[in-house]
């Protein structure tokens, strides 16, 4: 097949392979060791923690939740970076959220 694709864009097929082989190792993507296994249910923990987060309305529930859900905070910190600090614009990831509701918790005492 690649000889094929080589034939037809007038490619040396090595370079071809050379070019494949890059592309792969690019989309590998290292596991999660943490309780979240997959990348899926990171992004559904993240949505219940942001919810359950505006729920806390004052500064004890919203300690205890924290340290109910700290071992996915760890593990969004350690290995999940972009859910963790967000992009930089519209979507401000965890961290953010979690100053969020300490700010607002604190500005009502």
């Amino acid at each position: 097949m690649l000889r094929n694709v080589a034939a037809r864009t007038g490619q040396n097929p090595f370079r071809l392979l050379k070019a494949q082989k890059a592309e792969d190792e690019r989309e590998k993507v290292e596991p999660l060791t943490g309780p979240m296994k997959t990348r899926a249910s990171a992004r559904e923990v993240y949505r219940q923690i942001v919810s359950e987060l505006h729920a806390c309305g004052d500064q004890d529930t919203l300690e205890i939740y924290l340290m109910t859900v700290s071992e996915p905070i760890q593990q969004f910190e350690q290995e999940l970076p972009f859910l963790w600090e967000g992009d930089g614009f519209e979507f401000g990831g965890l961290q953010n959220e979690i100053k969020r509701a300490w700010r607002r918790v604190t500005a009502e005492w």
